[in-house]
């Protein structure tokens, strides 16, 4: 598994492929859950993935709680999940969330909506399918 963060995304207009926003791939562990948040950049372009994962997940569980977030040009406009996904929609291949190496790796099949404005919400009625995968080491909080 490679050191950062690699990306694959497909959406129209958008890079296929994203590296590492150095830091930004990282774990904090709270009582009731993980919260986990892998960022990869294009140029100006950011792919976000968040998840929220129960305390021992393993590959066959699903996130409590998931997000995808492709913003275009860096942080004005951005394409957004806006339900959760089911477990079709959103697959995890690899989690280990200790020991000396922890890691995570998935793909995604999510529509994204939308969002003019980072204080408006993304429009329901303008999304688009977009599929990627992940895999990176993760830094613990």
């Amino acid at each position: 598994m490679p050191a950062a963060p690699v990306m694959q995304f497909d959406f129209p207009g958008a890079p296929a492929e994203f590296d590492a926003v150095p830091g930004r791939a990282g774990m904090t562990r709270f009582a009731a859950l993980d919260a986990l948040s892998i960022e990869g950049q294009a140029g100006p372009a950011r792919l976000v993935v968040e998840l929220a994962l129960p305390p021992g997940a393993d590959p066959a569980t699903p996130p409590l709680e998931a997000r995808v977030t492709y913003r275009p040009e860096g942080f004005a406009t951005a394409w957004q999940s806006i339900a959760p996904p089911d477990a079709a929609q959103l697959v995890l291949t690899e989690i280990a969330l200790s020991g000396p190496r922890p890691r995570i790796a998935g793909s995604f099949e999510i529509p994204l909506c939308f969002r003019p404005a980072l204080l408006v919400p993304p429009d329901p009625d303008q999304c688009r399918t977009a599929t990627g995968s992940f895999a990176t080491v993760l830094t613990i909080d």
